[in-house]
């Protein structure tokens, strides 16, 4: 009588293989995969430099004019770009835009931060090398850190080599900054905080403006 034959690490692992299906640890395995490829995809990542964004929803700046002295301005900046970057180069553009409208102030009629996060894998265990060195996410503005583990599987003496130990995963924040704000021209007025002189702040921020991507 014909016996159907197991293949030794099925048998001793007692996973049953069934058509189309993944068993878990190559679940887990695509899983981790694809954290990687993200981590290194983002670890190649610089910040957003100051430009126009290319077109809606993409990185950097876009504006919009509302009335003769009245504007609203974005900026966007990927997950490499800190937040006080994004809100120092969203005041920049609103004093670029005051100058180039002939006036001499700003002030802020609206001004809001928001966030975007999502996760990405930054190391794997033994089954794929112990890849380290997906950290690097310094700069960020938030960042959260988890860690799962995920024990080899030894069944009767029997050790899958491709299930790895475990990986880690990182929140990771991209910002965008959007204020609506109208010029005016001499001093700024004093008593209104929301106030900024444009050739003041287009003066003390030049230095930290980056107008091209690090090679």
């Amino acid at each position: 009588m014909a016996h159907d034959m197991v293949s030794e690490p099925e048998a001793l692992s007692g996973e049953t293989a069934h058509p189309g299906r993944k068993s878990a640890s190559a679940q887990v395995a695509s899983l981790a995969c694809a954290l990687g490829m993200a981590a290194l995809v983002a670890g190649c990542v610089t910040a957003t430099p100051y430009r126009e964004a290319a077109k809606a929803g993409r990185d950097g700046y876009s504006d919009t004019k509302i009335e003769a002295n009245r504007f609203r301005v974005t900026f966007e900046g990927n997950s490499s770009t800190p937040r006080d970057t994004v809100e120092n180069y969203l005041l920049y553009r609103a004093a670029e835009l005051t100058l180039q409208n002939g006036d001499d102030y700003f002030i802020l009629s609206t001004r809001d931060t928001e966030s975007q996060s999502r996760l990405v894998g930054n190391s794997f265990g033994s089954g794929f090398g112990r890849f380290g060195g997906f950290g690097g996410f310094g700069g960020f503005g938030s960042s959260r850190f988890f860690r799962y583990s995920f024990h080899n599987p030894r069944f009767f003496g029997f050790h899958d080599p491709f299930f790895f130990d475990s990986f880690s995963v990182n929140e990771i924040t991209k910002y965008q900054a959007q204020a609506e704000f109208q010029t005016g021209k001499g001093p700024k007025p004093a008593d209104d905080p929301a106030a900024f002189d444009a050739r003041d702040v287009e003066r003390n921020l030049s230095t930290n403006i980056v107008r091209t991507a690090h090679k």
